[in-house]
Formats: C-alpha cells, sequence, structure tokens
C-alpha cells in the first residue's frame, strides 16, 4: 500500500516536470518569435522556425508591447512635495 502511494508520488512529480519543461519551452519560443516578429520577419517564416502555431504567432502579434528604446532623462529639477 505504502509502495504504491509513492509509485503514484513518483509518477506524479515526473509528470509535473515534463509539464513545467514543456511549458518553458513553449515562453521561449514566444520570446524568440516576438523578438523575429520585431526584426520584420512573416509570421509564416517565425512558424516555421520556433514550431509555433499560427495562432499562437497571432496572438504574439496582437499583443505587442512597444520597449522604450532609451531612458527618460528629464532636465528639470525635482520638485519637493509638501
Amino acid at each position: 500500500m505504502l509502495s504504491d502511494r509513492v509509485t503514484e508520488l513518483d509518477a506524479a512529480e515526473k509528470k509535473g516536470r515534463a509539464e513545467g519543461r514543456a511549458e518553458g519551452e513553449i515562453q521561449r519560443a514566444k520570446k524568440v518569435a516576438l523578438k523575429m516578429l520585431n526584426d520584420g520577419l512573416s509570421p509564416e517564416q517565425v512558424a516555421k522556425y520556433t514550431d509555433l502555431t499560427p495562432e499562437q504567432i497571432q496572438s504574439l502579434n496582437n499583443n505587442k508591447v512597444c520597449e522604450p528604446t532609451a531612458e527618460y532623462n528629464s532636465k528639470k529639477p525635482k520638485q519637493k512635495r509638501k
């Protein structure tokens, strides 16, 4: 009985790790895909090289966030709050 429970727990742990690795791989592919899209590659090319589905790429394309290219530095002196 106890050994059966240990076996079940081991199997669940292995399954959880495999799912975590798979999710990590997808997140990495999405990160690379965003860079590729930002560099002007077509969604078809991105799909070919990342193994993401066209739907996943379209979702990335729709949710693109512009990143600032340079840090904003104001020349105005900071005012003290009262």
